[in-house]
């Protein structure tokens, strides 16, 4: 079975929504305390700049579950789900 460890990050801010991810090893340090700085995590896996309108008018108190577990499981053992 394919297993993949990966632990994203995501910023959203006027600009828009970055996104990086890290395998647990290299997670770095500050994310884990209580000021985090992405300008030195590096380049983000993923960038949607918001150019015309302004995220945070829309998106508030959010939580984002992101899950490719059914993925995994399609791609690795076809019709297992059946």
């Amino acid at each position: 079975m394919l297993t993949v460890s990966r632990h994203p990050s995501v910023s959203l801010d006027n600009d828009g929504v970055t996104v990086w991810h890290w395998q647990r090893s290299q997670i770095p340090a500050d994310i884990h305390s209580s000021s985090p700085d992405p300008s030195s995590w590096g380049t983000p896996q993923a960038r949607f700049v918001s150019d015309k309108c302004n995220p945070s008018d829309f998106f508030t108190n959010m939580n984002a579950l992101f899950s490719v577990r059914i993925c995994q499981l399609s791609a690795t053992r076809p019709f297992a789900l059946d």
